[in-house]
């Protein structure tokens, strides 16, 4: 689609979308007109009927909560006079306990029954100081004189204020029964959870406390039985037309009693009921509440004393039914009124409507000629892009505007001048980068050519197998390796690690090795050729460049190996009886970094079948993606691995470059990785003048090889 219909269209619906727009303001203004004078009838509607509802909903909680609080008060006013009741005889009692007088008689009296399994002889004591026959709860009692007290001591005897048969036959171990233990436990007053009486089959409930020595030692637990109905008859026999049932639950929601005389709430309320008013009560962490669901209308309070709930119930559905009448008449009123609003608000749509049509002609035409405008110098700036775009850079765009395209066709022309310029550029550093590429391949390629990389397999040289390789991290590395035959029967090893990385660290180590072999070859021990090379380096050394180093010769005729560490990773060295251990050295400090250091020659023997395997650090400090080293243990377990028992040099260096490559994995090699290893296949037997025969010096005496260097030969 061209320039100028997307502008005219993109007009067209801009101002279409705005007579929309402005159309539907209109429209929306009426719709709100409508809501608000419906949302006000319906709120005028819903607050005289909630309001009607409330005072109904307010009346019935309000009934609740009076009918509640007047019957919790009166239960409890009972109970606490009971609580009373046994308080004044526990203080009683722990007073005939704290003043007593013991004498020498014995006790005698029938008005006490003894627990199961007690001795008079151990309570003789105690009942000299309680005196039982002298003791008469009912004139201590307040509430009822007809309600059972007992008294049960710890030590196994127990008194009444009942008529008992006192005979053995009767007594049982009061200690035992739920009152007396839980008052214990409690230390306080307790009321048990109501109970069928055995003999008289009344519902009872107990009160008990305990009673104490005067040193705080338990002395036993005094009681009142009490029936339920003398404390909740005049509660639950209330009348009035709008309570539906009253009732009382103990502690843990087990019923007790109602207003009707069930034996529980089901057999009143309706399993439904029941089951939704202890939902309810359940859910509640409150001691007073009250609850509207549904039809259900009800409220509970705890009782202080005893921890008891009391409860009341009624339908509310006869209550509101005024609401409900009030209701379905306003709804009425409220369709009528909807009416006539919706009428009012269809004459106003259908102007509407006419009037955008009138103003969507006028906008079709100034559309189109606004379109047209903007697009003949937008035209002329696609030419000359087309221009451009076949190389002719030169090209100018003439548009004299001073609107925006004006300073886009300035900006173009900028842009086509910056572009050669560009290019320009782009073409002169792709050929520098070029050369530089080819020069680091150079120098990698003669950095490699400067290391052994053809290994001992002539028929002179059978007794060892050696293979070594490097990889490096960039194209030129620091690390390097070195072996040579020095004689016929000696041969040097040297490995060493430059620090730092790239075109730098190749050419200090291209440096160091010539240093060393040159020193090595002039028949100079290991250490005294580490200490030449270490003060040769720190001359001039702006770089602040050093190397770590070890260097070893192997004598094949008698199999001593002689050794040097300038501060380098231990080697691994492989006996048959104890595969790859750890070598033995005393490391130095590195090469170039103090002048006069005195390196130690160290020696081992070597026999038939031992190896020697060398390396950098880039071995054990290659990192995974999580960053972890592949360290000294991971090297050791890889080493000796079943799998290259009886491999050659070069197999077993392999063997640890792919474990090294499989634990890296996808992570970026961060060193030099450079490894080393030779195994003796056999040590010679010739004897000495064969062997001063081989070696290149006029005398024809060997080179002296470990603590005792000869003197310098160039």
């Amino acid at each position: 689609m061209k320039l100028h219909k997307k502008i005219f269209i993109s007009m067209l619906g801009i101002c279409l979308l705005g007579l929309m727009l402005l159309a539907s303001i209109n429209l929306l203004g009426v719709l709100n007109q409508k809501q608000t004078l419906m949302s006000n009838q319906a709120k005028a509607e819903k607050e005289s009927h909630d309001s009607i509802l409330g005072s109904v909903e307010n009346y019935a909680k309000n009934f609740v909560a009076e009918t509640n609080e007047m019957c919790v008060k009166n239960i409890n006013a009972k109970l606490g006079e009971i609580s009373k009741d046994v308080t004044s005889m526990k203080l009683f009692l722990e007073d005939k306990y704290k003043n007593y007088k013991l004498d020498s008689s014995s006790y005698e009296g029938n008005s006490y029954t003894i627990a199961p399994g007690i001795s008079q002889e151990s309570i003789s004591q105690e009942l000299k100081v309680i005196k039982p026959s002298e003791i008469s709860f009912n004139n201590i009692l307040v509430n009822d004189k007809k309600n059972a007290v007992f008294y049960a001591s710890q030590s196994g005897f127990m008194i009444s204020n009942l008529d008992m048969d006192y005979s053995s036959s009767y007594s049982v171990d009061r200690r035992e029964r739920d009152w007396y233990k839980k008052a214990v436990e409690k230390d306080d007053i307790f009321w048990t959870n109501v109970y069928e009486d055995l003999l008289t089959e009344e519902l009872m409930v107990t009160c008990s406390a305990p009673v104490y020595w005067p040193n705080k030692k338990l002395a036993g637990v005094v009681s009142q039985d009490i029936e339920l109905s003398s404390i909740t008859a005049n509660v639950l026999n209330q009348k009035n037309e709008n309570i539906e049932l009253l009732f009382l639950l103990d502690e843990s929601l087990s019923f007790i009693a109602d207003s009707n005389g069930s034996q529980n709430l089901s057999e009143t309320m309706g399993k439904e009921k029941e089951k939704k008013f202890i939902e309810l009560l359940t859910k509640s962490n409150k001691d007073s509440e009250n609850f509207m669901e549904d039809n259900l209308v009800a409220g509970f309070s705890k009782i202080p004393n005893t921890n008891w709930f009391f409860g009341i119930i009624f339908e509310y559905s006869q209550i509101k039914k005024p609401a409900e009448t009030t209701k379905t008449s306003i709804e009425k009123l409220s369709k009528q009124s909807e009416k006539i609003i919706n009428d009012q608000i269809a004459k106003q749509i259908a102007t509407n409507i006419i009037f955008l049509l009138i103003l969507s002609v006028l906008v079709l035409i100034i559309s189109r000629l606004i379109s047209l405008s903007i697009t003949k110098p937008l035209k002329e700036l696609e030419k000359a892009a087309q221009i451009v775009s076949t190389g002719k850079l030169e090209h100018k765009i003439k548009i004299k505007s001073k609107d925006e395209i004006g300073k886009l066709s300035e900006s173009f022309n900028h842009m086509t001048s910056e572009l050669k310029k560009q290019i320009k550029e782009v073409e002169r550093v792709t050929l520098e980068k070029s050369k530089v590429s080819a020069e680091l391949n150079i120098a990698s390629t003669i950095q490699k050519s400067m290391l052994p990389n053809v290994f001992p397999d002539s028929p002179d040289h059978k007794q060892v197998d050696i293979f070594a390789l490097m990889d490096p991290a960039k194209e030129v590395g620091g690390d390097f390796y070195d072996f040579f035959f020095i004689g016929k029967h000696n041969i040097a090893f040297v490995i060493a690690d430059v620090s730092g990385k790239g075109v730098p660290a190749a050419l200090f180590m291209v440096i160091a090795k010539t240093l060393i072999k040159d020193r090595l070859q002039g028949g100079l021990s290991s250490a005294k050729t580490l200490m030449e090379v270490n003060n040769i380096l720190c001359e001039n050394n702006g770089a602040e460049m050093f190397l770590t180093c070890f260097v070893a010769t192997l004598d094949l005729k008698t199999g001593k190996l002689r050794y040097s560490n300038a501060g380098h990773n231990r080697p691994l060295i492989y006996k048959k009886e104890t595969g790859f251990t750890w070598l033995e050295t005393k490391p130095k400090i590195v090469l170039a970094s103090f002048e006069n250091i005195k390196f130690l020659d160290e020696e081992t023997t070597m026999n038939k079948g031992d190896s020697l395997f060398l390396y950098t650090d880039g071995v054990t400090e290659a990192l995974n993606p999580q960053n972890e080293l592949y360290s000294d243990p991971r090297l050791i377990e890889t080493l000796n691995k079943k799998e290259i028992e009886g491999k050659s040099s070069k197999e077993i260096l392999h063997f640890v470059l792919d474990s090294i490559t499989n634990f890296v994995d996808k992570a970026e090699q961060s060193d030099d990785i450079t490894m080393l290893a030779f195994n003796i296949k056999k040590l010679i037997n010739d004897n000495l003048s064969e062997a001063n025969n081989s070696l290149p010096y006029s005398n024809n005496s060997p080179p002296k090889i470990g603590n005792n260097p000869p003197e310098k030969l160039i």
